[in-house]
């Protein structure tokens, strides 16, 4: 029996007794039984939405046919129970949550390899022995940076910690190609994996004690990866309370996170950073300058353009449309490729999936006389390498954005060190003193959060004070 793509909907649903409608989610899904009909199955009543996806997964899980689940002759799933001896182990339950997730809902290949780094972590720490498992974390640690010229060391955790980092929790990877230490290093991690029941606050606390030095942000995406794995064991039945119910959340550190003012470059220093490239290297190079600052976006989303992504409306007023952005990766990350095309900022929907931003109507011009001295076609990338490639945004930055500000700025400017992204935050900067309103702010910079929009930007709202006081100091009605 095969599985067909199953999907969820909504299906409000009206109470009896007291006739309010609420809101409930289904789960529909096709089966081809073996004599070739295909036939529609549902699944309903889920209150909350991540019920109905816990249900989708074990659906993918019975097309698997692992660990005893399959379907019933009417295309529902089931599961045998497995043999007491087969408890499962955190380093069990990692390896089903990957390849659950693996392409159902990380679908970049670099976020796959982002979280699944991040859980590997926890498989390391989730050993019978607290002292081994440090040292086959210090020995993952290690990996990372591992020089192949050295001799590698043969120690039982230095062997499983090269098995976590080249092998483990990868759908993708070919058992056949498990070399002998790898089969080992795997049998010796399951022997010392500890039974799920004893994933506890106290390992979860070692967890996240072991980021205590990183930035909040990285410890913030570190444990947002493992609290999705937590929830969905105890959403699946496998743990009969949440560990993590309880511990303290990590908090934002907004003072970090908040843009400097004195980092941001004003429109003049803009202009004549475009001037200055223009005269080095020419047109595109001046409307690659301006399209960051005036649109606000990034280096990433500005090679992601192409030509039929800007235009000028009958009011003569510039419009660009940001749908996708490109990148430049290693070959671990993108399948062997070097260049990867993904929806802004790896989102697939909400307001920083596709945006319309309108621009200064001179600066449209310039960006058209861009692509008339240099003949783009309408699906042709807006901005380019010199020899024609896409552009690289890391290769953009060595070649012609330090050029550019090393040469306008100099040493001791108070923008000697600014990135590419100072546009973006210039940009944002100039909608907020022009005073448009901040959801219409929110939606040219395809931010998730207006309160992460404004919490970043603080310290270059406008000061209201001044305009403030004369309309509330009013004297009393008559």
């Amino acid at each position: 029996m095969k599985l067909g793509k199953p999907w969820i909907e909504a299906s409000p649903t009206t109470s009896r007794s007291t006739g309010k409608t609420t809101n409930a989610w289904r789960v529909r899904w096709y089966v081809t039984t073996p004599d070739g009909k295909r036939h529609s199955r549902k699944q309903g009543g889920f209150v909350r939405k991540g019920q109905a996806e816990v249900f989708v997964e074990t659906l993918r899980h019975a097309s698997l046919n692992e660990r005893g689940w399959t379907f019933d002759t009417n295309g529902h799933p089931v599961q045998n129970q497995p043999p007491a001896e087969q408890a499962e182990t955190v380093l069990d339950t990692l390896e089903h949550y990957c390849a659950l997730h693996w392409t159902a809902t990380w679908h970049s290949p670099r976020t796959r390899e982002k979280n699944r780094n991040r859980l590997l972590v926890l498989a390391a720490l989730a050993l019978d022995d607290p002292q081994t498992a440090d040292l086959v974390l210090t020995e993952f640690v290690k990996t990372n940076g591992e020089d192949d010229t050295k001799p590698k060391r043969s120690t039982n955790e230095a062997k499983a910690a090269r098995y976590l980092r080249e092998h483990a929790l990868d759908p993708s990877a070919q058992p056949l190609n498990l070399t002998p230490e790898h089969e080992a290093a795997k049998r010796w991690l399951e022997e010392h994996s500890i039974p799920i029941e004893e994933l506890d606050d106290a390992l979860l606390a070692a967890f996240r004690q072991r980021f205590a030095h990183l930035s909040r942000s990285t410890q913030r995406t570190y444990w947002s990866v493992i609290a999705g794995y937590l929830t969905w064991l105890t959403d699946s039945g496998r743990l009969d309370r949440n560990p993590s119910s309880g511990m303290p959340r990590i908090k934002r550190d907004l003072a970090r996170e908040e843009v400097d003012p004195e980092q941001i470059p004003s429109e003049t220093e803009i202009l004549t950073l475009a001037n200055h490239a223009e005269g080095r290297w020419g047109i595109q190079e001046k409307a690659l300058f301006l399209t960051l600052y005036y649109a606000a976006i990034r280096i990433g989303e500005a090679a992601g353009l192409r030509r039929s992504d800007i235009e000028i409306d009958e009011r003569g007023h510039g419009l660009i449309t940001v749908r996708e952005q490109h990148q430049r990766e290693t070959a671990r990350y993108n399948e062997g490729s070097t260049h990867r095309d993904d929806s802004p900022k790896g989102r697939t929907s909400g307001p920083g999936a596709r945006r319309t931003i309108p621009i200064p109507s001179w600066v449209a011009e310039i960006v058209f006389e861009h692509i008339e001295t240099n003949q783009r076609q309408p699906t042709d990338r807006l901005f380019t390498q010199p020899k024609g490639g896409p552009l690289n945004p890391d290769t953009f930055r060595r070649s012609r954005w330090n050029v550019v500000v090393a040469d306008v700025f100099g040493a001791g400017h108070r923008l000697e060190n600014i990135t590419p992204h100072a546009c973006r935050h210039g940009g944002m900067t100039r909608w907020l003193r022009q005073r448009l309103h901040v959801k219409t702010i929110q939606r040219f910079g395809g931010w998730e959060s207006l309160k992460v929009m404004l919490d970043t930007y603080a310290a270059v709202m406008p000061d209201d004070l001044e305009e403030a006081i004369p309309l509330i100091d009013t004297p009393p009605p008559a």
